[in-house]
């Protein structure tokens, strides 16, 4: 048996870059409990430097961070990580029209042009493009994270396959086969290793489970490099070779209309590869960031296409080492907590059963 410091669940890019600051720049042992197969699979996030958020404080959070996750993304994996563009944001319903333009407002005042663009999509309420903003590539990231993080000695077990057994004080055991090992804090770091590993009481407290599809078409156009429909936890984006990556918060059935719908193109869009799963969704749309009181375990979610940049300010949180700033914002928004003052625009769902 081992026993490690911290165990990180999770199997985005986000939970991998959180295990790997804990080893490197706090000499933590970590445990990364990750699907084997995620740098492979079709990909379920997406990273934009500024948040889709409508309070200040989450902009101002966010911000604060850009510089370092940008160098140090470059250390990772060269400066072709990060590419400079101009997302185009959709909303067609009232609420998500309301929402978008507070979100118009707050980027803004944080530095970003967001104007009006007149003439776009069909069926759009409205619609914006976001200019001075940067885009993580996913598919260059992930192969020199996996580096990365194995060179900072961070003990890598697959997640699909492992039993986790959280204890009330915040550690748990993982078993896997033969092997247990033991850490002394388990923190649940996604969506579906909130499903897989939480307590249900914990999880159904400030989380919703919902579908979420990923698409890959075929090599087509598309007018912008990046489309976006927050109310729908929509993201479309053309990748080197062509083709295009969708992610939506919605299940199978009804991805390729919105798919349809969101994105110009002169061609049929034919599908290449699709991949359905259900995961844990923040039920208000803010991060979650702290203990569950039933389980002990630490949650870090919710913090959607800012996952990668709020790493670093929730690694100094876990080893005791957060800004006063950092800590003004992460400590109210803990499992639990009154969210009335830490809630974003929170879209509408296709909720799956757990």
């Amino acid at each position: 048996m081992s026993g490690f410091e911290i165990a990180i669940a999770g199997s985005d890019q986000a939970s991998a870059l959180l295990a790997g600051l804990l080893a490197r720049e706090y000499g933590k042992k970590v445990l990364l409990v990750q699907d084997l197969a995620a740098p492979y699979r079709l990909q379920r996030d997406f990273h934009l430097s500024f948040p889709m958020a409508t309070r200040p404080e989450t902009f101002s959070f966010i911000s604060g961070l850009e510089s370092e996750v940008h160098r140090l993304l470059v250390k990772i994996a060269g400066r072709q990580v990060l590419s400079s563009v101009a997302p185009l944001c959709l909303a067609r319903s009232a609420e998500g029209s309301e929402a978008l333009h507070h979100v118009a407002q707050m980027a803004r005042y944080f530095g970003l042009e967001m104007d009006r663009a007149h003439g776009g999509h069909k069926e759009a309420n409205v619609s914006f493009r976001v200019r001075g903003g940067q885009w993580v590539r996913p598919r260059l990231l992930w192969p020199a994270l996996v580096n990365w993080v194995s060179d900072a000695g961070v003990q890598l077990i697959d997640g699909g396959e492992c039993k986790i057994t959280a204890h009330r004080d915040g550690s748990a055991r993982i078993e896997l086969g033969d092997l247990a090992h033991e850490a002394e804090l388990l923190v649940l770091a996604d969506g579906v290793a909130l499903r897989r590993f939480g307590h249900k009481g914990d999880v159904g407290q400030d989380f919703v489970n919902c579908w979420g599809t990923s698409l890959l078409t075929e090599q087509t156009d598309m007018q912008d490099a990046v489309i976006l429909q927050p109310e729908k936890g929509f993201c479309a984006w053309q990748q080197a070779n062509g083709t295009l990556g969708v992610i939506a918060q919605v299940s199978a059935d009804h991805v390729g209309a919105l798919a349809r719908a969101n994105i110009n193109s002169k061609r049929t869009l034919r599908r290449a590869g699709q991949a359905e799963y259900v995961h844990a969704v923040s039920k208000d749309a803010g991060p979650v960031v702290g203990r569950f009181s039933r389980s002990g375990a630490w949650v870090v979610a919710g913090f959607g296409q800012s996952a990668l940049h709020a790493a670093p300010a929730v690694a100094r949180l876990l080893a005791g080492r957060a800004t006063e700033p950092e800590a003004a914002y992460l400590e109210p928004r803990s499992p639990g907590a009154t969210r009335g003052e830490v809630a974003e625009f929170a879209p509408v769902l296709e909720s799956a059963t757990p």
